[in-house]
């Protein structure tokens, strides 16, 4: 996204040190205002690179754990409770998981498909 802003100023008259001064403030506030939010911007893509890591792992410890109750349940046989506890575990983590990365996909619009 860009954002181009023009302004112009037009003095009819000789300006003075106060009116030179007052333009100088505005433009080091307009400044400080601009590194203020290109510093959270920096902060937010750090954390997105944080969730997308937090992510990343969960998803692995998940895969884990369905292949671990895959071979209990190709080995046969009943299984133990503490087989159906890890199911109920890992299925309340794939539905926590759905909704934070459901959460954050709304965050942005999709682009339609042309």
């Amino acid at each position: 996204m860009t954002l181009n802003v023009r302004i112009d100023h037009y003095l009819h008259f000789v300006p003075d040190d106060g009116i030179s001064k007052s333009i100088q403030e505005l433009k080091e506030l307009i400044m400080v205002s601009n590194a203020e939010l290109l510093t959270q911007i920096n902060d937010l893509k750090t954390e997105v690179g944080e969730i997308g890591t937090q992510l990343t792992k969960s998803q692995a410890e998940i895969v884990a754990k369905i292949a671990a109750l895959e071979a209990t349940v190709a080995a046969g046989g009943n299984l133990p409770p503490d087989v159906v506890a890890a199911f109920n575990d890992l299925k309340a983590s794939v539905d926590g998981l759905k909704t934070t990365s459901q959460a954050l996909d709304d965050i942005t619009p999709d682009t339609p498909t042309p």
